[in-house]
């Protein structure tokens, strides 16, 4: 019985100490040192200006581009075919043979 007692103890003793450490953590968080009004102040101009500077090399290098526009063209039309060329059918996709050499092919 006493073992019992002593670990329920033991548990209720962590437990408020947890609960104790999260709530002191929970108030480090809503108050950094070091961080008043004023300081935060500074960073948002520092901010600014970094923002200001952005803006206007953002503006300068638009100013700079030039629009390439790219027509697309035509393959030339092939009318006349090359001797021996055979139109073939496999897995039901057709591809064709076209010989490359000039001589007629013995097949």
């Amino acid at each position: 019985m006493r073992k019992i007692a002593v670990a329920a103890g033991l548990a209720v003793g962590i437990s408020v100490l947890s609960v104790d450490f999260a709530g002191g953590a929970k108030e480090a968080k809503e108050h950094p040192p070091g961080h008043g009004a004023s300081d935060l102040k500074a960073v948002v101009a520092d901010l600014t200006k970094k923002i200001t500077a952005l803006e206007k090399r953002i503006e300068k290098l638009e100013a700079g581009q030039q629009t390439i526009v790219i027509s697309p063209t035509m393959a030339p039309e092939v009318k006349v075919l090359p001797k021996g060329w055979q139109r073939r059918e496999f897995n039901g996709m057709p591809y064709y043979i076209v010989p490359l050499d000039k001589k007629q092919s013995k097949r």
